[in-house]
């Protein structure tokens, strides 16, 4: 006959164990949303970055344009050289290029957030017009 004297002490220690690594998963899962709830925060502020440069992109290329018109009305009126006529050319492209730069950066910051949603390939299939 066979009397495990020792199995109480073996149970208990199963049950310390199981615990540890219950709170070691509650740990991990806590961790885990906190990361996801960072990735949401921060690509939502992104977006938001990415729209406020949008709008001054948007000005500033605006007002560019503005400044060619007028310094092209100088040039022709004879008031202006052609020197500030290629200086605001050349401020029209720089404005240009920025509006591209923060459409770009908006576009990225759009895709971001939708990856941090979790729906990035069904919000890409429907843009490209996947299945």
């Amino acid at each position: 006959m066979k009397i495990p004297i020792f199995q109480g002490g073996k149970a208990r220690g199963d049950i310390i164990q199981a615990d540890a690594a219950l709170k070691q998963r509650q740990a991990e899962l806590d961790n885990l949303r906190g990361q996801i709830e960072y990735d949401l925060r921060t690509a939502f502020l992104d977006v938001q970055t990415a729209t406020d440069e949008i709008n001054v992109a948007t000005s500033s290329l605006d007002l560019a344009h503005q400044q060619l018109q007028q310094s092209q009305d100088r040039f022709a009126a004879g008031v202006a050289d052609n020197l500030e006529l290629v200086q605001a050319q050349q401020a029209v492209a720089v404005a240009d290029e920025n509006y591209i730069s923060s459409l770009y950066a908006h576009n990225f910051a759009k895709l971001s957030l939708v990856r941090a949603v979790g729906v990035a390939e069904t919000a890409v299939m429907n843009f490209l017009g996947g299945k």
